[in-house]
């Protein structure tokens, strides 16, 4: 028989100014749904380059090796600006034209 996980959140963001609009975003979702899921307040890895190996390692240190959450499987979203990526169209496109 499969075990049933507590399911939880975890919102990653790369700068302090995209915290607020994915906080209200967040608590909005929290609103609507009919389960009670724990959302974790978004985490600042604080720069788009580190937004490819410190959700990893957050997730790994703080949730995934603490006993705290061994019931727990997790949604993960991660957001950061894609005109600073490695993927980023070079040069960057311009929208007006």
């Amino acid at each position: 028989m499969s075990k049933k996980y507590k399911q939880m959140v975890v919102f990653f963001c790369e700068g302090d100014t995209e915290k607020p609009p994915f906080k209200k975003i967040l608590d909005y979702l929290i609103s609507i749904s009919s389960k009670k899921i724990p959302v974790e307040d978004p985490i600042n890895v604080k720069g788009s380059g580190k937004c490819r190996d410190m959700p990893v390692k957050i997730m790994q240190k703080r949730y995934l090796k603490s006993k705290e959450f061994i019931d727990f499987s997790f949604i993960v979203f991660i957001a950061f600006d894609t005109d600073v990526s490695e993927y980023s169209p070079k040069p960057p496109l311009s929208i007006y034209l």
